[in-house]
């Protein structure tokens, strides 16, 4: 929780190479959701307040938030990105160094077929997808 500790890094899309265009910025604050549960995850987000503005260009954008409440049913498109580790069947997991877009289907918490130990854990707020 401590802003010296962190730093925002801009326009990445290689996790481990940064282009002509990637940008960092030191952390001046961070804005925890003030009902985040540390023992459940829920309410998982965090803001960043940073020491200097952002220049916008085609690498670095804003983000869209939804309005809320939203409400979405079942098979309704999600979009994601990011960075992380995959896995099919029958192969290991493997670690994603390059930014990954994937279009994912909205599930309910009960149709959480690929993680059912998290079905105890899963709220009707929360997001389960699939691709």
């Amino acid at each position: 929780r401590n802003p010296k500790f962190w730093r925002a890094v801009l326009g990445l899309h290689h996790l481990y190479h940064h282009q002509y265009y990637t940008r960092e910025r030191q952390v001046k604050a961070i804005i925890i959701h003030s009902h985040f549960k540390k023992e459940t995850y829920e309410n998982d987000i965090a803001l960043f307040k940073l020491q200097k503005p952002i220049t916008f260009n085609d690498y670095i954008q804003p983000i869209c938030l939804l309005p809320s409440p939203l409400f979405l049913s079942n098979d309704t498109p999600c979009y994601i990105t990011g960075w992380g580790s995959a896995h099919e069947k029958g192969r290991q997991w493997r670690t994603i160094d390059v930014l990954y877009p994937r279009c994912h289907t909205i599930l309910s918490g009960r149709n959480n077929q690929f993680w059912p130990w998290l079905w105890p854990t899963t709220k009707s707020r929360d997001l389960c997808t699939s691709s």
